[in-house]
């Protein structure tokens, strides 16, 4: 599964997260590509509604996927995390 650019706006995130789990066959992955929170040139979305890198880390965990591996130097401006069921 993909999300690009719109994990912020999920509402109740974790709970999303989970769903997803359940629907993935063992082994499936899930990557989520979003924008940095630091200062970057692009202002949309606002830095102030961007996630840190650790929030999503740990909603994936708390949504009980594993193995979660993340790369925040791969992209300029976004950030990458992939997760494992």
């Amino acid at each position: 599964i993909l999300i690009v650019n719109t994990y912020i706006y999920i509402q109740d995130r974790v709970g999303y997260l989970r769903k997803l789990r359940d629907v993935l066959p063992e082994g499936g992955e899930v990557l989520i590509v979003d924008f940095k929170k630091k200062r970057i040139p692009i202002n949309n979305p606002p830095p102030r509604i961007r996630l840190e890198l650790y929030e999503v880390e740990n909603e994936l965990e708390e949504a009980g996927f594993t193995h979660i591996d993340s790369d925040d130097c791969a992209l300029d401006f976004q950030y990458i995390v992939m997760a494992q069921k």
